[in-house]
Formats: C-alpha cells, sequence, structure tokens
C-alpha cells in the first residue's frame, strides 16, 4: 500500500468514526471542524502531487475551477454571499463522473444516523390580525335563545310652561319592541388519530386556530352581519348614515375631516359620545401620514409613541372593515352589548361510525350570541370616497 492510499484509509476510518459518533448525537462541532480540516489537506496534497506529476484530474480541475470563480473567492474571503458556479462541457463530463460523493440522501436527514437536525418545537401559524371589536363591546350572558327589548321610537316632548288653572301639555312616547335570534359560529376539522398522537403540537395548534378563525367570524358578524338568518344583525347595516351635508365643500376636507364631521352628526343628535372608530388600515395611515404645508405631520411626530387617537377615538385598524368605510360607536351599554347563550367551546369527538372505523376525529369550536344594538344612531358609517379632495 503506498503513502497515498494510506492516508486515504486514515482519512476514511476517521470519518466513518465521526458519522458514527454524530448518529449517536456524541459528536463535537471541534471533531467535525477538524475532520474537515483533515479532508482539506487531503485535496489539497493529491492535488499538489497531480500537478506536479503532469496529471491534474478531477481534483486540480476542480480546484482550479472554483479559485478562478470571482463569486466563490468573495464567498471564501468574506464568508457571505452566494457562489454561482458554472460547470460545462469536457470540465462537465470529467467533474461529474466521479462515483464517490457526498449527498443529502446520506448526511441531511436524521434517519439515515449522520447528522442530527435541529427541529424547532410547535407549529408556526399563518399570519394573524389582532381582533379587536368584541374587547369592546359589553358583555352579558342569557340563557334563552330569543332576545325582546324596547326602545323608543319616538321621544317624548319637551315640557312647557303652563297657564294657571289651564290642561297640562300631554306627551307619551311612541315604543317598539325588537327582536334578536341568538346565532351560532361553529368551525370543525377532520384529522387522524395517529397523526394527532405522533404530532402532540398538531392538537394545541388545531384548537387554537380554530378559537381565531371563530374570533375572526365574530368580528366580522359584529361588523356587517345582514340579520337575516343565520347571520348576526352588525353594527355597520343597523349604524346611522354618515350626513354628508355635513362637509363644507369650499373649505375642502379629508379623511380626518370626515371623522370629525361624523362625531358633530351624532353630538347633535343628542347620542351617546362616540370613543372608537374603526378604520381600514388603508384609510388609517393616509391620515396619519398627511402633513401641513411645512411638512409636519398633523396628527404628531411619528418618533413620539402614543395610542392611536383621532379626535379622542380609539382607532381600530384592521382589515375587517372595508377600504374607504369607516364606523364610529362607543361601548357604552345603553347603546348595545353582546349577549352570550355559550361562551367557545372546544370538542373531540368520533361518534360518526365512519371516523371510528377509520379512526379519524373531528374537533369542533363553536360559541352562541347575539348582538343587542339598543341605539343604533349612537354610531355612525360612512365612506371616505364622497370627498372630492382626495
Amino acid at each position: 500500500m503506498t503513502s497515498s492510499e494510506s492516508a486515504l484509509a486514515a482519512l476514511k476510518k476517521r470519518a466513518d468514526a465521526f458519522y458514527a459518533a454524530a448518529a449517536r448525537g456524541a459528536s463535537t462541532w471541534a471533531e467535525k471542524q477538524e475532520l474537515q480540516g483533515a479532508i482539506s489537506e487531503y485535496i489539497e496534497s493529491k492535488g499538489a502531487s497531480a500537478a506536479g506529476s503532469g496529471q491534474g484530474g478531477n481534483v486540480t480541475n476542480l480546484k482550479s475551477l472554483l479559485e478562478g470563480n470571482e463569486s466563490f473567492r468573495q464567498l471564501k474571503s468574506t464568508g457571505r454571499g452566494p457562489a454561482r458556479i458554472r460547470i460545462e462541457g469536457a470540465a462537465a463530463d470529467e467533474l461529474l463522473s466521479r462515483k464517490d460523493y457526498l449527498s443529502n440522501s446520506g448526511a441531511g436527514y436524521q434517519a439515515t444516523g449522520v447528522l442530527p437536525i435541529d427541529r424547532v418545537s410547535g407549529i408556526t401559524p399563518e399570519p394573524r390580525q389582532q381582533l379587536y371589536l368584541a374587547d369592546l363591546l359589553p358583555k352579558r350572558t342569557t340563557d334563552r335563545a330569543l332576545i325582546d327589548f324596547v326602545r323608543v321610537a319616538t321621544p317624548m316632548g319637551a315640557a312647557q310652561p303652563q297657564i294657571e288653572m289651564s290642561p297640562k301639555f300631554e306627551s307619551e312616547p311612541t315604543l317598539t319592541s325588537v327582536s334578536e335570534k341568538v346565532q351560532t359560529i361553529a368551525i370543525f376539522s377532520v384529522a387522524s388519530r395517529q397523526i394527532l398522537e405522533d404530532l402532540g403540537d398538531l392538537a394545541m395548534f388545531l384548537q387554537t386556530s380554530q378559537k381565531y378563525y371563530l374570533d375572526l367570524a365574530v368580528e366580522l358578524q359584529l361588523l356587517a352581519g345582514d340579520g337575516v338568518d343565520p347571520q348576526l344583525n352588525g353594527l355597520i347595516p343597523q349604524a346611522a348614515s354618515f350626513n354628508t351635508g355635513l362637509l363644507v365643500g369650499s373649505a375642502g376636507y379629508n379623511r380626518i375631516d370626515i371623522v370629525g364631521r361624523a362625531i358633530q352628526q351624532i353630538q347633535r343628535s343628542k347620542e351617546i359620545a362616540p370613543s372608537w372608530v374603526v378604520l381600514n388600515p388603508d384609510d388609517w395611515w393616509s391620515a396619519r401620514l398627511q402633513k401641513d404645508s411645512l411638512g409636519r405631520y398633523i396628527l404628531g411626530d411619528p418618533s413620539q409613541t402614543a395610542e392611536a387617537q383621532l379626535f379622542d377615538l380609539t382607532v381600530l385598524s384592521t382589515v375587517n372593515i372595508t377600504p374607504g368605510t369607516f364606523l364610529l360607536g362607543n361601548s357604552s351599554p345603553i347603546a348595545s352589548e353582546l349577549r352570550i347563550r355559550s361562551e367557545v367551546t372546544y370538542e373531540i369527538a368520533t361518534q360518526n361510525e365512519d371516523q371510528f372505523v377509520k379512526n379519524l376525529i373531528t374537533a369542533r369550536s363553536e360559541c352562541r350570541l347575539a348582538l343587542i344594538t339598543k341605539r343604533p344612531g349612537s354610531f355612525v358609517t360612512g365612506t371616505f370616497v364622497t370627498s372630492p379632495s382626495m
């Protein structure tokens, strides 16, 4: 056996020992670095030997190809950036004809027992927005499926000064009865029992995901449900329409002006003062980035961290409302409230015969609630596209 063959045999023995240790999880980073260094030294020595004998072979040609590549030299020098190497013609035939090589099929997967994998626990969810509206509305429980309430349709007239010994002023309000049905909002998923047992994080992922999408459906219903069974009677369909007559065209107006005029409308109606406004992010940032003639931000210095507010209203920025649409409202139980028949419940079942035979499970989340809007005039909705300056 020649010295070159002996060196190669020793290197292979050393590599085999390292891979065996790696499979047991007993290898170290330092040992890996040392092995890579020994392999590099062997390749260098083979390249030098082949060059000295006038037979470059695969090793010399590969080394020359790498060293002549600008992107590879940059990668080797800085440790950053990609290296793109094109191998064509005779070089491809010579370099790619080698039989011994390392690939991910032998080194990239834990199942092969070569290199361990650093696996991040859990499941990374998809992008999800924050949901606000349900938390702003007052809540009460109910044990009924139908909720009636009475509201004033026509208020009483104001009292009047009276002439002594004359009939007094008479005034009666007109009342109307309103009914709202408790609606069920639900979602379910089907999965095999085996995958839930093998992937413990999946059950928690399903539970939290179903809860999120259930809450998302509730917010969409609270905003825009049309009240046709089985939908909730949402705030936007019931809210008073924005009075565009309050806008002064000669003075010009923008989104900020329109929200201000909507507040004025509620105050003129003697309704409950608004405490929040729902805006699409496109509209909120269009308003937030407005500047005056000197280039200063109208709604304040961006470097100052503060709650998003507009005329003392808390801004709820959400894609759940259509761009160009706004909704002003308040959190008073006099104006509206959520009546909860059943809080969110999460259940897993296999009662279905087909699912029992196939070892499947059904995971279901649901809730039951109704939205009671007692004072629709306390809410105002409209569109920003009515402004000629926008």
